[in-house]
C-alpha cells in the first residue's frame, strides 16, 4: 500500500491494482514460450528464439504450459508446447494424442511432430511410412522441422527409397530459413560428400551457421574441424573452445572429444583426471566410446586409480552396443584373466566379434588363440591367416607374429628373408621383440649377410627398452667384440640387466676379464680394491652399484 498526502489534515492511502486477468494469461503464456517453443515455429513470438527438444526442461515445462492451457485453452501453439513438454518428459501417449488433434486440424508443427513420432515410435508403432507422410504434409507448409526430418528420412533411406541428393535439398530448404539442425545436417553433407560434392569449406560455412545459433551438434563439428585441419587451418586450441561449448550442453561426443583433448594434450595442459571426468560425463549418457576409454582409463590406471574390475565393467556396457574396441578389450581381460576369471573360449568369442569389425588387436589375439590352442583346437593355419590380417593393417604386434612364424615355419613354409622383412616392419614401429630378433638375424646372417655392427644396432635399440633378451645378446656381443669395440664392464652391466646369471659368472670367473671391470670401476670411482680379478663380495657391490640395479 502507498499513501498520499491530502489537502487536508489527513493521509489518502491508496493499494495498487491487482494484476488483470489479461496480464496474468499474457504471463502463463510467456512462461510456456520460454520453456517448451520450438525454434523455427512461424507462430512464435518474435522475442522468443526457441528451445531445442534436448534442452526441454520438461520439469518445469509441462508444468508452465499446462497452466498456459488453462488459461488459453484454444490457442493452437500453446497445445502444440504443451504437447512438446510432455514428449520431452516421456508421457508419449498423452503427447501423440495432442500432436494428432493438432494435426487433423492442419497444424504444421504438429504434423511434424506426429511424424517424429511414429518415426521413433513414441506413443504409437513405429511405422517409417507415416512418419514420411506426416513430414511431408507439414514440411509442403514450409515447416522447417519437418524439411529437415524428411531430409533425414532420404538420407537414410527410411520410408522412402534412400537418396542423399533429396536430402540435401529438403535440408537447404529448412536451413535458407535460418533453422539450425538443417545448416547442421548440410555442413554434414559437405563434410562427407552425401548428395554434393565433398567440400571442407562449406561444411565449415553451415556447421558455423548452426553453432553461432547455440546448436551443440554444430559446436562440436566444427571443434572437429579445427582439431583436424579439415577446411580450416589446424588448431587445437579453436577446436577445445568448439568442444567445450557443445560439451556444457551436454552434448556426448563433444563431451568425448573434449575428454580425448586432455587425454592428449592437444589445446591444454594435458590431464588424465579431466580425460576421465569429461569420459565419465558421456558414457553416463551411453556414448559407447566414451565408456570404451574409461574401462582404458581404469585398466592403465591413468586419472583414476587402476581397477581392473571397474574396467570390465566399462568395456561391457560399451561392447554391448558393438564397440568394436571395447569387444577387443574383453577378449584381452578373458584371455589375461583380467578383473575376471580366465576364460580362454570368452576371450575367443569377444575377440571375433572385434575382428569382424577388422579391428588389428582382435584379429592379432584370434591369431595366438590358433598359434597356441587357447579357446579354439590349434591350428598354426589359422593363426597365419588372423596375423596376416592385422599385420597388413600395420599392427605391430601382429608383424612380429607373422615373422616368427615364417621363421619358424609354423603354419608356412619357413622363409627367413619374408620373416626380416616382417620383423623389420615392427621393429620400425619400435616393437622391442622384432628389434631384437633383427639382431639375432644379423649377428647369425639368418635371412640377411651376416653383419655384427647391425646385429649390436638392433640389439641395443630392443635393449633400450628393457628387452632381456637383446640386453645379454648385446652382453655377448660387448664380451667377445663383435662389431663393437670390447668392454667388459659393460658386457656384465647388461649381463646383470638381463638376468643371465650363466653369462655373467663365465664372465666374472675370468680373471683376465674380472682384473679389466675391476680396473674400469675403479677409474669411475664406484671400486677402491685391489685389481686382482677375484670378483669377491666388494667387486660385485661396485658393479651393482654401477649399474643401478
Amino acid at each position: 500500500m502507498r499513501c498520499l498526502p491530502s489537502i487536508i489534515s489527513f493521509v489518502i492511502c491508496v493499494s495498487p491494482l491487482a494484476a488483470s486477468a489479461g496480464d496474468v494469461k499474457r504471463d502463463l503464456i510467456q512462461r510456456c514460450d520460454e520453456l517448451a517453443a520450438m525454434p523455427g515455429n512461424p507462430d512464435n513470438p518474435p522475442s522468443i528464439r526457441g528451445v531445442f527438444f534436448y534442452a526441454v526442461d520438461f520439469g518445469h515445462a509441462v508444468a508452465a504450459c499446462q497452466s498456459a492451457l488453462k488459461a488459453a485453452p484454444n490457442n493452437r501453439r500453446i497445445r502444440f508446447q504443451y504437447a512438446r513438454a510432455l514428449q520431452a518428459a516421456k508421457r508419449y501417449g498423452e503427447s501423440f494424442d495432442i500432436y494428432n488433434q493438432l494435426s487433423a486440424e492442419g497444424y504444421a508443427p504438429a504434423q511434424s511432430n506426429l511424424g517424429y513420432a511414429y518415426d521413433l515410435g513414441l506413443g504409437v508403432a513405429q511405422n517409417y511410412e507415416k512418419a514420411v507422410a506426416w513430414y511431408q504434409k507439414a514440411a509442403d507448409q514450409g515447416d522447417a522441422t519437418a524439411q529437415v526430418n524428411l531430409g533425414y528420412a532420404y538420407d537414410y533411406g527410411l520410408g522412402v527409397a534412400q537418396n542423399h541428393e533429396k536430402a540435401v535439398a529438403w535440408y537447404l530448404k529448412a536451413a535458407e530459413q535460418g533453422y539450425a539442425p538443417a545448416q547442421n545436417n548440410l555442413g554434414y553433407a559437405y563434410d562427407y560428400g552425401l548428395g554434393v560434392t565433398q567440400n571442407y569449406e562449406k561444411a565449415l560455412v553451415w556447421y558455423r551457421k548452426a553453432a553461432d545459433q547455440g546448436y551443440a551438434g554444430a559446436q562440436n563439428s566444427l571443434g572437429y574441424a579445427y582439431e583436424h585441419g579439415q577446411g580450416v587451418a589446424q588448431n587445437y586450441e579453436k577446436g577445445v573452445a568448439w568442444y567445450q561449448k557443445a560439451a556444457d550442453q551436454g552434448d556426448a561426443s563433444a563431451q568425448y572429444n573434449l575428454g580425448y583433448e586432455y587425454e592428449h594434450g592437444q589445446g591444454v595442459a594435458q590431464s588424465y583426471e579431466k580425460a576421465v571426468a569429461w569420459y565419465r560425463k558421456a558414457a553416463d549418457q551411453g556414448h559407447a566410446p566414451a565408456q570404451n576409454n574409461l574401462g582404458y582409463a581404469y585398466q592403465h590406471g591413468k586419472g583414476v586409480e587402476q581397477n581392473y574390475e571397474k574396467a570390465l565393467a566399462w568395456y561391457q556396457k560399451a561392447a554391448d552396443q558393438g564397440d568394436a574396441s571395447a569387444q577387443s578389450s574383453l577378449g584381452y581381460a578373458y584371455e589375461h584373466g583380467r578383473g575376471v576369471e580366465q576364460n580362454y573360449e570368452k576371450a575367443v568369442a569377444w575377440y571375433q566379434k572385434a575382428a569382424g569389425q577388422g579391428v588389428a588387436s582382435a584379429q592379432n589375439g584370434l591369431g595366438n588363440a590358433y598359434d597356441f590352442g587357447r579357446g579354439v583346437v590349434q591350428n598354426h593355419e589359422k593363426a597365419v591367416a588372423w596375423y596376416l590380417k592385422a599385420a597388413e593393417q600395420g599392427y605391430a604386434t601382429a608383424q612380429d607374429n607373422l615373422g616368427y612364424s615364417y621363421a619358424y615355419g609354423q603354419g608356412v613354409a619357413q622363409n627367413y628373408e619374408t620373416a626380416l622383412a616382417w620383423y623389420r616392419k615392427a621393429a620400425d614401429q619400435g616393437d622391442a621383440i622384432a628389434q631384437s630378433y633383427l639382431g639375432y638375424a644379423y649377428a647369425q646372417g639368418q635371412g640377411v649377410a651376416q653383419n655384427y655392427e647391425k646385429a649390436v644396432a638392433w640389439y641395443q635399440k630392443a635393449a633400450d627398452q628393457g628387452d632381456a633378451s637383446a640386453q645379454g645378446n648385446l652382453g655377448f656381443l660387448y664380451a667377445t667384440g663383435r662389431g663393437v669395440t670390447p668392454d667388459q664392464l659393460r658386457a656384465a652391466k647388461l649381463f646383470l640387466l638381463s638376468g643371465s646369471a650363466d653369462y655373467l659368472k663365465q664372465l666374472l670367473t675370468d680373471r683376465t676379464r674380472a682384473r679389466k671391470i675391476q680396473r674400469r670401476l675403479r677409474e669411475l670411482g664406484y671400486y677402491s680394491g685391489a685389481i686382482d680379478g677375484d670378483f669377491g663380495a666388494k667387486s660385485r657391490a661396485a658393479l651393482h652399484a654401477y649399474c643401478g640395479c
